[in-house]
């Protein structure tokens, strides 16, 4: 009880923060912190749930923000753009089947290079702006709109994250993580809730990269298919605890808020001080901050009982 009163606290305190604080830098920030929380979460469900190393959602979240910012220009409104930016993406997802056919470090590796060969694609052809890009229309109240956008997107990551942790595709996908043979003997199609996982995954990130390049106004694909949306997602999953809900959102607090003071105080080797972080945290805590905290919690209550 006392949890959902805490996160209730904090989700109307997410609503009214943009209005009280009324600068664009705190805006921002909280913006960051939810798209990295949609990205963390979505990348739970193929990563931490389902145990595959995927390492191409910034695929899927380039390929949403410029489809959002294609139909944007064709006059799709801005709600329709970010739901067929997610739609494209789920495509995009069904034609990525046979690399589940990969295993190990091999489709590790082959996940990686997704994103370089959609950016090759992207800036091959020229219906996409070739290396100029699309440059979208300034509208009023744009930081404040987007911002809104990805805090809804946010509640929706988290209703199908704990939908799935009640469901039979969560025992599927933990199953299909801790022994994948096992799993197809008791007859779990490990290939088609590998794929639901991914689509899921695909979906989000998606509408995630449509959101973000509305608050960008600028979609250029050396940005929008960064390797930085393959390692974030990761970073911040390992960090808070894989296959938990709270556990992405903790990791991806940590990270946006240890990055912005490692930027003011160590400025360019910031990205070597994260990594320090996750190797200390990985020795300290190998399953990740949340789990750790919840069973020092648990020891604690047995020592008091």
């Amino acid at each position: 009880m006392v949890f959902y009163i805490f996160l209730l606290i904090v989700l109307l305190l997410l609503i009214v923060a943009p209005l009280v604080l009324g600068t664009v830098y705190w805006t921002t920030l909280l913006y960051t912190l939810l798209l990295h929380i949609i990205l963390a979460e979505s990348w739970n469900i193929i990563g931490g749930f389902g145990g595959q190393v995927f390492l191409g959602t910034a695929a899927f979240f380039g390929w949403g923000a410029y489809t959002s910012a294609m139909l944007y220009y064709a006059g799709v409104p801005f709600a329709a753009c970010i739901l067929l930016a997610g739609f494209s993406a789920a495509c995009l997802a069904f034609i990525l089947t046979p690399t589940f056919k990969l295993r190990g470090v091999y489709f590790v590796v082959g996940s990686l290079f997704i994103s370089e060969i959609m950016k090759t694609i992207v800036l091959t052809l020229p219906i996409f702006g070739g290396a100029a890009g699309i440059m979208l229309p300034v509208f009023r109240e744009r930081v404040l709109f987007t911002y809104y956008s990805a805090f809804l997107l946010m509640l929706v990551v988290f209703l199908i994250t704990l939908f799935i942790t009640r469901s039979k595709i969560g025992i599927a996908l933990r199953a299909i993580r801790d022994d994948q043979e096992a799993a197809e003997i008791f007859g779990i199609n490990s290939t088609m809730f590998k794929l639901l996982a991914l689509v899921i995954t695909s979906l989000l990130c998606g509408m995630a990269g449509g959101i973000h390049a509305f608050y960008m106004i600028y979609v250029e694909p050396h940005s929008f298919f960064s390797i930085s949306w393959n390692i974030i997602p990761v970073f911040t999953v390992l960090i808070g605890g894989t296959s938990t809900i709270m556990g992405p959102i903790i990791g991806t607090a940590i990270y946006t808020l240890l990055r912005e003071l490692f930027i003011f105080v160590t400025g360019e080797i910031y990205l070597t001080v994260l990594g320090a972080l996750l190797i200390v945290v990985m020795l300290i805590a190998p399953s990740g901050v949340y789990p750790a905290f919840t069973k020092a919690i648990h020891r604690v209550q047995k020592r008091i009982r």
